[in-house]
């Protein structure tokens, strides 16, 4: 069964077998906003795109 906050289950500093993975969570972006919002920032869509990415990686890695 799939379980939707797989990160519940996971001991805070408990240690992850080599031979597998931990499932962080997921990092949804939305083209369109992203335009959006890029335009009103004066920032290229790449940028943006960058940005919000390193946003996201950093909040499942819980800094």
């Amino acid at each position: 069964m799939y379980c939707l906050f797989p990160q519940g289950d996971f001991k805070k500093g408990a240690e992850v077998p080599e031979d597998e993975f931990v499932l962080l969570g997921d990092i949804a972006m939305a083209y369109d906003v992203i335009a959006v919002e890029a335009k009103k920032e004066e920032k290229t869509f790449l940028d943006h795109f960058c940005h919000l990415l390193v946003h996201g990686c950093l909040h499942l890695f819980g800094i």
